[in-house]
């Protein structure tokens, strides 16, 4: 009787392994990275209407044609292989060759099939897969694509960010770090300008800093790319409309789930700061980019590190007035709007709906910026 049981037990067990390995798990996050998504599906087509499934060493990406005028099919299929349950590649195009990750959405680590199947608590197998090309557009090198939405923008916190209006933006490219310092002296070198002095404390991969709105914008323009308008940047910062407060969430900041603020470590150089308290980043001035947690969207330091400048001129009472989709701030004014937060600032201040202004032409060691692009 104990040899029947211990035969069925086997089976069980080997059954429940092939069901799991034979069926399909959705994902239900997917990022396109590194080049246009026009390059990927047609170019009537949007990221949020894609669809993958994961089966064993097998990704297949789905996209809807139904609301396509004049489709003959209903849908465009991909398949992604692997060798080694971790990497998928295939080739859309003659030209184009493109490479698939699997991660899991709570901390943005690599997952293989066997180790998802250990994973017991729903809330952690929530799953994003990545795309990104061999042969990119240079342009949008290290750029994320930001569908499109709607979200709620401001706060009911400071008189600036009130009221709390509904905006609607299109679909743009993020640079998914902020300019360094590295990128930033190309730019001198080739424009034969001068770069900005750097504090003592900013190699080259950390954020560029003492840069005014007009060098940041004759940057991007260089690059081919434009400064992000205050909603897109608002928008790319809070998760769409999730309407985070932090770049990570709406949580307190937790080693590197968190960014580079006023905490415990600066207390080292400025004593009496305005920090916050039991929270240690690692860093007194600039981190090197991309040192903390990505985003829901996978932008890096959305929240502190430095300021950003944003394309739009100031206004106190704007959001009053502001159009409903795509705004693009007053037409004229005497300050650019900031965005951020920065290594030097505390609690109150790092909020992702905080608007901060300053004349075109002030350089400081906490500002910097990152560029965006059309689709």
């Amino acid at each position: 009787m104990k040899f029947r049981l211990l035969i069925l037990t086997i089976l069980l067990i080997q059954f429940s392994c092939v069901y799991f390995s034979s069926q399909s798990i959705p994902i239900n996050t997917i990022r396109i990275e590194n080049f246009s998504i026009n390059s990927l599906y047609p170019n009537t087509a949007k990221l949020e209407n894609i669809r993958a499934f994961w089966s064993r060493n097998t990704v297949e990406l789905f996209v809807d044609l139904d609301s396509i005028p004049g489709s003959k099919d209903n849908s465009i299929k991909f398949s992604y292989y692997s060798d080694d349950g971790k990497t998928f590649n295939t080739r859309i195009k003659d030209d184009l060759s493109t490479t698939g990750t699997i991660l899991l959405a709570k901390d943005n680590t690599q997952i293989n099939w066997q180790d998802y199947s250990q994973i017991k608590d729903e809330k952690s197998r929530e799953l994003v897969f990545i795309v990104s090309a061999e042969n990119f557009d240079d342009t949008l090198q290290d750029m994320v694509y930001i569908p499109g939405g709607t979200f709620n923008m401001g706060s009911k916190m400071r008189p600036n960010e009130k009221p709390v209006h509904q905006i609607s933006v299109n679909s743009f490219y993020l640079d998914k770090f902020e300019v360094t310092v590295r990128q930033f002296r190309e730019f001198c070198k080739t424009k034969r300008r001068k770069m900005p002095e750097q504090p003592y404390w900013n190699d080259d991969q950390h954020p560029v800093v003492n840069v005014s709105w007009n060098e940041a914008s004759a940057y991007a323009k260089w690059k081919g790319k434009r400064l992000p308008s205050e909603a897109e940047w608002e928008y790319a910062a809070r998760g769409g409309s999730k309407g985070y407060y932090y770049s990570w969430g709406n949580v307190k900041p937790y080693r590197k789930r968190g960014g580079n603020i006023a905490d415990e470590a600066i207390l080292a150089e400025k004593h009496n700061w305005t920090i916050w308290k039991g929270y240690y980043d690692g860093f007194v001035f600039t981190a090197p980019v991309g040192s903390f947690i990505e985003n829901k969207f996978g932008l890096y330091d959305m929240t502190g590190n430095v300021w950003e400048w944003c394309a739009d001129w100031y206004s106190d009472d704007y959001y009053a007035v502001s159009p409903k989709i795509n705004p693009q701030g007053p037409e004229t004014g005497r300050h650019r709007v900031l965005r951020g937060g920065s290594w030097n600032y505390g609690p109150r201040d790092i909020y992702t709906t905080r608007r901060m202004r300053y004349r075109p032409d002030v350089t400081l060691n906490y500002i910097g910026f990152r560029c965006a692009s059309d689709v």
